[in-house]
């Protein structure tokens, strides 16, 4: 699945006011901008199962060699929440 894909899907419900900032972060590299808000996303909404290691594989590890700590602190939540 692409990002542009990935990030049109995430786009509905309840979430999609924080994937619309999102898609924003992510279109202008605002790299840490993007890290905060997802260590906020991750640590705060109830995800369906499997959607962390999505958001993973399909979305952080695009950019999160671009971004030092927050980077590894939420691929740290993200596989803290799925264990």
């Amino acid at each position: 699945m692409t990002i542009p894909t990935f990030l049109s899907a995430q786009k509905g419900g309840d979430k999609s006011q924080e994937w619309i900032v999102m898609e924003d972060f992510y279109n202008r590299k605002l790299w840490h901008q993007l890290t905060l808000e997802l260590v906020n996303y991750v640590k705060i909404k109830p995800q369906a199962p499997g959607h962390l290691s999505e958001l993973y594989n399909t979305f952080l590890s695009d950019f999160d060699h671009r971004v030092s700590t927050g980077s590894s602190d939420l691929q740290l939540s993200c596989f803290n929440i799925l264990k």
